[in-house]
């Protein structure tokens, strides 16, 4: 059996385990605390789209809405870091740890001057913040929030947030709306249209390759697409491993469909996977699409709502 079928047979039998979430946090520390690499090419990865962001709303003094907190936190911290007001981070499960969160807050110290090119904030900046949250870090997870001005909605719903219409800057997502069922995307988009201030911007980064391609290099990025949905849906749409195959035209369509207006979209399109796409028979739910809509393996979209009325909760 190849390395991705395994990992996808271990994922499944932890999903329906009964300690199944508590084995893949210890195997979550493991990947965390222990690999400096995967650290910097997040870092890397959520600070260019924090560049980019920033370029549209500034995060200093915002009000912030986060969908899915992680384990570690790292992509809350980085807007804190750059001076978000307030964060209000929704995750379906108690995933964050303080022992994960505190470990991200040294790492983003040690990182700080690159840290401060990413936000374009000063270093002296970065690191008095970054210095208050780890002064606190023996207090565990309530008081790291607290200093943070980090609010932990968990278990939450992001597309259901309970706050206060137009009264967000930001509606940010990183790498989180292609692990959420189809009809709850939809939701988001129409939430964060509902709470973005007329000004405030919708942010969501989203890897739309199969990722089990960066664990196994003999199959291709887009090697997913080629199984039923009913397949799909038994083997990988559990509590662990949960994969929607959504296209970046089916993110910009739902957008398009709530009246978003469409600031910037960044793509990620290689050659070689229009190539893939068009050697392998792709399952009849992607009939419909070109080799090229197929192949985008990453979709970093901002949106805004305007002027439109927000829809009473």
């Amino acid at each position: 059996m190849s390395k991705w079928k395994l990992k996808v047979l271990a994922q499944f039998v932890l999903a329906h385990a009964p300690f199944g979430e508590a084995i893949n946090y210890r195997l979550q520390l493991m990947n965390s605390l222990g690999d400096d690499h995967r650290f910097q090419v997040r870092l890397a990865a959520i600070g260019n789209g924090l560049r980019r962001l920033t370029k549209v709303t500034p995060i200093g003094g915002t009000t912030v809405v986060e969908v899915g907190t992680g384990w570690d936190a790292l992509p809350t911290l980085m807007l804190y870091a750059a001076g978000a007001k307030h964060i209000h981070t929704y995750d379906h499960v108690r995933h964050l740890r303080a022992d994960l969160m505190v470990a991200a807050l040294r790492r983003l110290a040690a990182n700080a001057e690159v840290l401060s090119v990413y936000l374009d904030t000063p270093v002296a900046v970065i690191k008095e913040r970054l210095g208050r949250a780890l002064a606190v870090s023996g207090t565990g997870l309530p008081g790291l929030l607290s200093m943070t001005n980090i609010s932990y909605h968990a278990p939450g719903d992001a597309a259901n947030t309970g706050l206060a219409g137009r009264s967000i800057d930001i509606y940010y997502s990183y790498t989180v709306l292609e692990h959420v069922p189809e009809n709850i995307a939809a939701m988001i988009a129409t939430e964060a249209g509902r709470v973005l201030k007329p000004e405030g911007t919708y942010y969501a980064a989203i890897w739309l390759h199969d990722q089990y391609s960066s664990f196994d290099p003999t199959i291709s990025p887009v090697n997913f697409l080629r199984y039923p949905e009913w397949v799909w849906g038994f083997f990988i749409k559990n509590k662990i491993s949960y994969h929607n195959r959504l296209r970046e035209r089916d993110f910009l369509d739902i957008l398009g469909s709530q009246h978003a207006e469409i600031l910037k979209v960044t793509s990620i399109l290689d050659e070689e996977n229009v190539q893939h796409v068009k050697s392998i028979k792709v399952d009849k739910r992607f009939a419909a699409y070109s080799a090229e809509e197929l192949a985008v393996t990453f979709t970093e979209i901002m949106a805004r709502w305007g002027q439109g009325p927000a829809t009473p909760r």
